[in-house]
């Protein structure tokens, strides 16, 4: 889409918003690498009793997505991302507390609704506050906060747990707990500057044949021309969620099982590879959101998706770790690109009426995705080929991606609809 003013479009309420993620999101990766290993210490001997933490984030991730991004339509984006936040935050104190993995499952459960409240409100807010032509940016900047905080994380946690076991001579157990009172605190943090800072977008004024007009269009809530693309757009996302969810894990085993590596090495390169992709991925956030709003999003996204792919293929045709961590790295930089111009895309389609639950709704197909990646990858992995994972999902994402390329129509911005 080609911009022909570039607006000021960091306002309070997007420069809040991008904080308050990228505060919550710091707090989240501050104890995600220990989590399997603090459900180890309170009984969870089987993989599959760890699997059951992630699974319930998802699975309550994905059910809350669509409602509460409706809610937001209805009482305020401020309002839930608001309690989202508070949500997490509270949920994220009471980890150090527990006494059976069981009760991390169910935190982990709260912890999914927490999210299903903030992400579908937050990126609905930042179109409501930006105009068409600058989403791109606005959406770059958000995303690379988040990132950043991904990166940052995982960092600053194996730092606070390694001090309180090393220097403050704490019990394993205990200098596991230790990273989850910060991360509270930054959950915390987040809330207290959404309450504070965010400022509630107006809500457009509806005339009856734009209400009728809602009405004939149905559940989803789109013009029907919009339909197919708004299937078209459930698919990238699916594929997009497959895609990302299967690498972490079934790397860990290709490196060992397939390069030779130890499990300690290993986990020395995957934390390499992960940071410096993450932070490829922050990094690019900005100029990608800057093309987005520049030049045709449809083809910015099948030529980052078609790249990204090209690597993914080629991490199993590989025989040296530090080729696969270039690779993963060259990987997560292409994914990334297209990131701002699809979510722009999005922005500009869904109007500001249903925003919320239209984007409840990609969110829970990337969810979806993202619970049967690793599964399916497991499965080619274990009883067919270890490079079927990388080829298939390559193929699933390469095929939604010429489809939406070919298929979907530009978006009419119009909210009065």
């Amino acid at each position: 889409m080609i911009s022909t003013s570039t607006p000021n479009i960091y306002n309070r309420s997007l420069i809040a918003v991008s904080i308050a993620i990228f505060s919550v999101i710091i707090g989240y990766g501050l104890f995600i690498p220990f989590l399997p290993y603090y459900a180890n210490i309170l009984g969870a001997t089987l993989g599959l009793q760890v699997g059951l933490m992630t699974s319930s984030f998802m699975l309550t991730n994905a059910i809350g997505a669509a409602p509460l991004g409706r809610f937001s339509d209805r009482f305020g984006r401020k309002l839930i991302i608001s309690i989202g936040l508070f949500t997490y935050a509270i949920s994220t104190l009471i980890f150090p507390f527990v006494s059976t993995w069981i009760h991390l499952v169910i935190l982990r459960a709260i912890q999914g609704i927490g999210g299903a409240m903030i992400w579908p409100a937050s990126r609905a807010l930042i179109a409501d506050i930006t105009p068409s032509g600058s989403r791109g940016r606005a959406l770059g900047f958000f995303n690379a906060c988040f990132m950043l905080g991904l990166v940052i994380g995982p960092a600053v946690g194996g730092a606070i747990q390694f001090y309180g076991y090393e220097i403050l001579n704490l019990s394993e157990l205990e200098s596991y707990k230790l990273p989850f009172y910060f991360g509270g605190v930054f959950s915390a943090i987040a809330s207290i500057i959404a309450i504070k800072f965010i400022d509630e977008p107006k809500k457009p004024s509806f005339s009856p044949n734009s209400i009728n007009s809602e009405k004939e269009n149905g559940f989803i809530g789109l013009k029907k021309q919009f339909h197919a693309t708004f299937k078209l757009i459930l698919a990238l996302r699916f594929s997009n969620g497959f895609a990302l969810s299967f690498i972490q894990p079934l790397l860990a085993f290709y490196i060992h099982d397939v390069i030779g590596l130890e499990r300690t090495d290993a986990v020395f390169w995957l934390a390499s590879s992960f940071f410096i992709s993450g932070l490829i991925a922050a990094i690019i956030q900005i100029p990608s959101g800057k093309l987005a709003d520049e030049r045709d999003r449809k083809s910015i996204i099948i030529v980052a998706i078609l790249v990204s792919q090209i690597f993914t293929i080629l991490i199993p045709l590989s025989k040296g770790v530090l080729i696969i961590v270039i690779l993963v790295g060259l990987r997560s930089a292409a994914s990334s690109f297209y990131r701002p111009s699809l979510e722009s895309f999005e922005a500009d389609l869904f109007p500001q009426r249903n925003r919320g639950k239209l984007t409840g709704i990609t969110q829970t197909a990337s969810n979806i995705g993202s619970v049967m990646g690793p599964l399916f990858g497991f499965l080619l992995y274990d009883f067919v080929d270890v490079r079927y994972p990388f080829y298939f999902s390559a193929l699933i994402f390469i095929i939604s991606a010429i489809a939406f390329t070919l298929f979907a129509k530009n978006p009419v911005v119009d909210d009065e609809y």
